[in-house]
């Protein structure tokens, strides 16, 4: 399949996945699927990408549920800026790296992504860096009640488990 027709068969996926009903999880997991179809050069490229990072530990010094967030930078941002709600920020992924939650998109992917998405210029900056997912449920004392990360990008914490550590300890 050539690159612009996979492309096309992405676009479309999106738009199809977009309007499902259903959570953030599902979708991924029904574009990875469409992804796989369309492109499985690239979709083995990705997966021998999160066997690698899964091998080296990515993720596995990110805070701990019970342990606190630091509050400084977001504490600054907020009073500078004058929100009024609780903010959670992570500005060129500098948090994400320092927990090695954060990925070097190779030379590999880099070259399969050729004409689809410029990365550096989506995430605005010079970088082909991303972020590993993870979530984070922090309670108002500012402690981390619940963790989920996968290098697997199409993998989300269950809302179920979100919800169960949202209701314990406030």
């Amino acid at each position: 399949m050539t690159p612009n027709v996979a492309s096309q068969d992405l676009d479309a996926a999106f738009r199809r996945v977009r309007d499902l009903d259903a959570c953030v999880a599902e979708q991924l997991r029904a574009f990875a699927d469409a992804g796989r179809q369309s492109n499985p050069v690239f979709a083995a490229a990705v997966d021998r990408l999160v066997g690698r990072l899964r091998q080296y530990g990515a993720g596995e010094s990110a805070p701990e549920p019970g342990d606190a967030l630091p509050q400084k930078f977001i504490a600054n941002f907020r009073s500078e800026a004058k929100v009024p709600f609780p903010i959670l920020t992570d500005m060129d992924n500098g948090y994400a790296l320092s927990l090695n939650l954060t990925i070097w998109v190779g030379a590999e992917l880099q070259k399969l992504m050729e004409g689809r998405r410029n990365l550096p210029e989506f995430q605005g900056n010079g970088s082909w860096m991303l972020p590993i997912p993870a979530t984070f449920v922090v309670g108002r004392d500012g402690r981390i009640r619940a963790r989920f990360m996968d290098p697997d990008y199409r993998k989300r914490m269950a809302i179920a488990d979100m919800l169960a550590a949202l209701r314990s300890g406030y």
